[in-house]
């Protein structure tokens, strides 16, 4: 449940990561030159390469004799998916934190099944930490993804559930990683 690959079809998978989605994104309006692509993401050109490179053995990105990158017909197909979840409202930040964090989207994932409390959630994710998983509910709470409820039972009980667009995420990630 720990992964964050992209399932590309029954063979190939992909290691989908907020570096990628974002190059996806940028080659979607144009064909780029890796030192463009880092500029624009604001990271160095070693991780473009090295993503590009990935998005390339993963046919979502083609190379032209110029070399100029392009995104292929996979990958338009990937990012028209991701486009769409930000037309329903997904934030690109809520987006792109989920993707680059292992432990928020299995988080996302379990609670998207129905509520669940905190003590369940850290027997299913195990080995992490108690302080760790609060401050990933707290931070997907903020991002408008998880919702808390309170019981007032003796003693009281808090569950967590997934938000409408935490559900829609939940789906898609449901849909496309492994």
């Amino acid at each position: 449940m720990l992964s964050r690959t992209i399932l590309l079809d029954k063979q190939l998978t992909f290691p989908l990561c907020r570096w990628s989605a974002g190059i996806l994104m940028l080659l979607d309006k144009n064909s780029m030159r890796p030192g463009q692509i880092s500029s624009s993401l604001g990271t160095s050109l070693e991780i473009v390469r090295m993503k590009l490179r990935l998005l390339k053995q993963a046919g979502l990105v083609t190379r032209d004799k110029s070399g100029m990158y392009l995104i292929s017909n996979s990958g338009k197909e990937l990012y028209s998916s991701m486009r769409n979840l930000f037309l329903l409202g997904l934030e690109h930040k809520a987006f792109y934190e989920v993707l680059s964090c292992k432990w928020m989207k299995s988080i996302l994932l379990l609670v998207s099944n129905g509520g669940r409390r905190w003590r369940d959630i850290i027997s299913l994710l195990r080995p992490i930490s108690s302080k760790v998983l609060s401050e990933k509910l707290q931070r997907l709470e903020s991002l408008g993804l998880v919702r808390r409820t309170i019981s007032y039972t003796r003693p009281p009980s808090v569950s967590y559930w997934a938000t409408e667009t935490g559900q829609m995420l939940a789906r898609w990630l449901k849909q496309y990683t492994v």
